[in-house]
């Protein structure tokens, strides 16, 4: 079965936990607690869901990667604009001018899809997780957007130019293959 599909309903068909089954000190399919309230139209998908791994390049403002990397921000809200991310991925952060390089990574946690409309009460939910009313704006005007969990972040020795691994930074974030995601990673660490 293949694992990226390129829609997003086509996407929940295949195998994602939805959050309005769950309850409130429920235990999910994999027998994990889930203290989530259930809320209409919020999917999530949990670390379980697969054990491929993809490899990601993300356009971010220094100001939100450094609270990533610091650990102020504990989740990045992104606009659902190219495949989808799922536990387990690797995330580059691509930091925008003045920076111009990758400057950290770190590996995708629990992942929230939802319309943009149910966002507040989801980060109610979720509690003090750093997503402020500038990232709110950010997904403004579009159905769905992606709330992923900030898992094993780290910064990198040396910040690394995209150019330097044959890549060039995407308006938002894009998939790349294992070869170079291997070389930004011993770059990233050297």
């Amino acid at each position: 079965m293949a694992r990226r599909l390129s829609t997003f309903p086509a996407r929940l068909s295949h195998g994602a936990e939805k959050s309005p089954a769950a309850s409130v000190g429920a235990e999910d399919r994999h027998g994990e607690r889930n203290s989530l309230v259930p809320l209409a139209g919020v999917q999530f998908l949990n670390a379980s869901f697969s054990n491929f791994v993809a490899f990601y390049l993300m356009s971010i403002k220094p100001k939100f990667g450094e609270e990533i990397l610091a650990g102020v921000k504990k989740y990045e809200l992104r606009r659902l604009a190219g495949p989808l991310i799922e536990p387990g991925d690797y995330i580059f952060l691509y930091f925008t001018r003045p920076v111009a390089a990758v400057a950290g990574h770190f590996t995708a946690g629990v992942v929230f899809l939802a319309p943009v409309e149910n966002l507040p009460r989801l980060l109610k939910e979720l509690g003090d997780v750093g997503i402020g009313k500038e990232d709110l704006r950010y997904v403004e005007g579009t159905r769905y957007a992606m709330l992923i969990e900030v898992k094993n972040r780290t910064l990198c020795a040396k910040p690394v130019k995209p150019a330097d691994v044959g890549l060039r930074p995407p308006p938002s974030y894009r998939r790349i293959d294992k070869r170079t995601a291997d070389k930004l990673l011993v770059m990233c660490n050297s």
